[in-house]
């Protein structure tokens, strides 16, 4: 046993073999093989296949079951309107241009579509990433509160700070009718975005609001950082109209 290697075709990233010492029911050392660079490695697929599930179990990702279609770039409908979106976010995926990316548009123009995809490929990619619906996360928060509740919600913002990438969708939702945000909705939002933002972390969002209604709804200091202009950000205006509205019309 002092003599095991490892085998060259295991996943070599760093972030994965943080990743599975810190997920994995065993040692991620003991899926290793004798085979050696030149030998045949019988846990190769295997041990791919299981940093493949924990990754995307812990993603969050829309579209997981094996009976859901999953939404990724080559499925994505480019209509005019959506050219610069997918553009933008294929450059993310490539882990090219500003680390923030917001999409922003009315419902059913694809914003969520190509979150999805994006999340996807970092994914495929071995790379680690947490998608949030913002209403289920903020859900999420509040639940910590409950005297049943073993985690706080500082833990998770520590656990989704490790994520190499943040996504976000629908910041905002709702509030254009119910009204501005509690204090407390503002500052779980602006504490996840902010570090981000500060620390040059990798975020894509989405929402339907203008930098108007988010100032109102969901406060200065969020709006500010999401609507920074300089290279931290890349907004995408999406005007490519309503994709369910369209398909229901073609049937």
């Amino acid at each position: 046993m002092g003599s095991e290697q490892w085998c060259s075709h295991l996943l070599d990233t760093k972030e994965v073999h943080k990743f599975a010492a810190a997920n994995f029911s065993i040692p991620f050392k003991s899926l290793s093989c004798r085979g050696g660079s030149t030998g045949t490695c019988a846990r190769r697929e295997e041990n791919e296949r299981a940093v493949a599930r924990e990754l995307l179990a812990d993603s969050n990702i829309p579209h997981r079951r094996p009976d859901q279609i999953p939404r990724t770039f080559d499925n994505f409908e480019v209509l005019e309107g959506c050219e610069a979106a997918l553009a933008a976010a294929q450059r993310m995926a490539r882990l090219e241009g500003p680390k923030i990316l917001g999409f922003l548009g009315q419902p059913g123009c694809g914003k969520s579509h190509l979150l999805e995809a994006i999340a996807r490929s970092f994914v495929t990619a071995k790379r680690t990433v947490r998608y949030d619906y913002v209403p289920d996360l903020l859900s999420e928060l509040r639940n910590t509160y409950s005297e049943d509740s073993d985690e706080t919600v500082d833990q998770l913002n520590q656990w989704r700070k490790s994520k190499t990438l943040l996504v976000l969708d629908d910041i905002g939702v709702g509030y254009d009718q119910r009204g501005p945000a509690r204090a407390w909705v503002q500052e779980q939002l602006l504490t996840l975005v902010d570090e981000r933002y500060r620390n040059g972390g990798r975020l894509a969002f989405a929402t339907n609001l203008t930098k108007g209604q988010m100032e109102h709804y969901m406060g200065l200091r969020l709006a500010s950082r999401l609507w920074d202009r300089s290279d931290k950000v890349d907004l995408v205006h999406m005007t490519c109209g309503d994709f369910r509205e369209r398909r229901s019309n073609a049937s």
